[in-house]
């Protein structure tokens, strides 16, 4: 297991630079906030590659570029769901849970770190 470094790659994004090749899904784990409660408030995120047990932590910021930018998949899993973590729209940007056609608080009922 690695742990990636806590720069502005996202989970698609090799130590060196260079983007991975193929989908790249991660299941996010625990939350960081500061200054609030609510989503985007967010300012960290603990992830899990299910396919490569490769774990890591992200900036809100990075999250948002990789699933805008890099075509990057996150999911909060749950109660045996999946809720897809999607990018909201506001300035500044940030991630949230959309499920069943909804926005919805998965990432707020993680752990903290």
């Amino acid at each position: 297991m690695t742990r990636a470094s806590a720069t502005a790659r996202g989970p698609g994004i090799s130590p060196n630079g260079n983007i991975r090749q193929g989908d790249i899904v991660v299941h996010i784990y625990s939350v960081s906030l500061s200054g609030g409660s609510g989503h985007q408030h967010i300012t960290r995120v603990r992830w899990k590659n299910p396919d490569t047990d490769e774990t890591g932590e992200n900036s809100t910021s990075a999250m948002v570029d990789w699933i805008k930018n890099e075509s990057g998949k996150a999911y909060v899993c749950g109660g045996g769901h999946l809720a897809r973590v999607l990018v909201v729209k506001a300035n500044p940007e940030y991630i949230r849970t959309h499920a069943d056609g909804e926005w919805s608080d998965n990432l707020l009922a993680l752990p903290r770190f």
